[in-house]
């Protein structure tokens, strides 16, 4: 698995897709700059891959700790979904995202 560059937090994410083992998310750093990447990986056929689509997060340049991001990837009601900020509105404002499970 590539974990990329910098500063990596592995993420148990318990199980997302409902197939009895867990995944884990891992956030990491760019080599520079704020936005950090998320991407979420379930352990299918002996190998890692991706079960929803990676995304971006803004971080105003903030140290993040595992606690911190544990709850950022959640299932509720059988659907997967994750916590991004509203890009338009002024006081960053936790929106919750639906996500496609692979």
């Amino acid at each position: 698995m590539q974990l990329g560059c910098c500063d990596v937090i592995l993420v148990n994410e318990g199980d997302l897709n409902g197939d009895k083992s867990r995944e884990i998310s891992v956030f990491n750093a760019p080599e520079n700059g704020c936005v950090y990447m998320w991407t979420t990986y379930s352990f299918k056929n002996k190998r890692w891959t991706k079960l929803i689509e990676p995304f971006l997060i803004a971080t105003d340049c903030e140290d993040f700790k595992p606690a911190d991001l544990q709850n950022r990837v959640f299932k509720e009601d059988d659907k997967v979904y994750y916590w991004d900020v509203d890009p338009n509105g002024e006081e960053s404002k936790p929106i919750k995202v639906q996500v496609r499970v692979r």
